[in-house]
């Protein structure tokens, strides 16, 4: 099966901070701020390798939490509400996704990503179940998810805090690169109340619907082919030019080796009366020979002397 990469993307829901910073983003006069990726956001190496061009509109009253910067951030971005009681009503990531570029195989192989990738996201949350999983759309993608509930301990005395959330996996066809979003809303919001509900009305889905997202057919990095061997040099040529025997016929020009594979020499012809290769030189090892080494013939026994004596 062909395997797809996909972002592990983490759930901070009491971190959140309203520090006002839209980067990569502008407000405009209708009260939604405009996000915009960029290579600046890429601050891992594994979104560096899988970056995509991406955009988005979320309310401008909400933030963008910080990301780290010592290489281990695993989302482009994170917005969310403004925090009710210690957890934020709303919450929208954008992680990564690979794949191989090829889209039946990529396509076959978004059920199981899937789960697996459902699976490590709920590791740290407690109550953490999955509620479906299957394919969707969003903003107009086709996409494959999941969708979830868990829960939370209450602040200050107060009831636990129930987590409802979907992850979905945009990766278009034939795409190499594309992109996992995880949304999520608490109790705290108080219009949503299950799953099924979370991006199918509101804020969350206005994000969801403005969603696009820039199709890089980019393939994987290329092996690196091996160098050519250096071509024999011509023997030199005498400086005083000598009576030439008749030249021989010219051999053919040698095609060239493809990309992928290694310069191939051409092995001398074989004898007429016996079908067998010369014997490698004595520096040379053998790879993979048709039969055993034989031993060397034992050398033969010295000459007899003459009986000894008249000659008679």
């Amino acid at each position: 099966m062909v395997r797809v990469a996909f972002a592990f993307v983490f759930l901070t829901m009491m971190a959140g901070c309203d520090n006002g910073n839209q980067q990569n983003g502008s407000a405009t006069a209708s009260g939604t701020a405009h996000y915009v990726n960029s290579p600046d956001s890429a601050r891992s190496m594994a979104l560096r390798d899988a970056y995509v061009d991406f955009s988005f509109d979320y309310p401008a009253s909400w933030s963008q939490t910080p990301q780290p910067i010592d290489g281990t951030a695993q989302n482009y971005v994170r917005v969310a509400a403004p925090m009710v009681n210690g957890y934020e009503p709303y919450a929208f990531l954008v992680g990564y996704a690979a794949g191989t570029g090829n889209a039946a195989r990529d396509r076959a192989s978004l059920p199981a990503g899937t789960l697996a990738l459902a699976g490590q996201f709920g590791a740290s949350l407690q109550d953490y179940r999955i509620v479906s999983s299957g394919p969707g759309r969003v903003g107009g993608y086709e996409s494959y998810g999941w969708r979830f509930t868990a829960s939370a301990p209450g602040v200050g005395g107060e009831p636990r805090v129930q987590i409802y959330g979907r992850g979905d996996l945009i990766l278009p066809p034939g795409a190499s690169r594309g992109v996992t979003l995880v949304t999520m809303t608490t109790s705290r919001a108080g219009d949503v109340h299950s799953a099924a509900e979370v991006g199918e009305r509101g804020a969350l889905k206005a994000i969801l619907d403005s969603f696009r997202v820039a199709t890089s057919t980019a393939p994987p990095p290329a092996a690196v082919a091996p160098s050519p061997a250096p071509a024999a040099e011509p023997p030199a040529q005498p400086s005083t030019p000598a009576p030439a025997p008749t030249p021989a016929a010219p051999s053919p020009p040698r095609p060239h080796p493809a990309p992928s594979a290694p310069p191939v020499t051409s092995a001398p012809p074989a004898a007429a009366a016996r079908p067998e290769p010369a014997a490698p030189p004595a520096s040379a090892t053998p790879v993979t020979p048709e039969r055993p080494r034989q031993e060397p013939p034992s050398p033969p026994p010295p000459p007899r002397e003459p009986p000894t004596g008249n000659g008679q």
